[in-house]
């Protein structure tokens, strides 16, 4: 499978890549997502934390508190569900 200018193709092979618009650079199609992926995630916050920022701004809407939580992320969020 080829992905080029958004369109899936497949080759003889089955093996998915992905085309890059010029078509001269080819990636395997799972190791583009995966470092896509890797990426993301270094480049925003986790999941804990943006999970600590909704529950504490759910319960306090309070800027102050919710960064606070969001520093402390998943200590924050198993606070949560102990005391809930």
């Amino acid at each position: 499978m080829f992905l080029v200018a958004g369109k899936a193709e497949f080759n003889s092979s089955n093996r998915a890549h992905l085309h890059s618009k010029a078509g001269s650079a080819k990636l395997p199609l799972m190791q583009h997502m995966r470092t896509y992926t890797t990426s993301a995630t270094r480049a925003g916050i986790g999941f804990g934390s943006a999970l600590a920022i909704t529950i504490s701004w759910s319960l306090h809407k309070s800027i102050i508190w919710a960064i606070i939580h969001g520093v402390l992320s998943w200590f924050y969020v198993i606070y949560y569900v102990l005391t809930r």
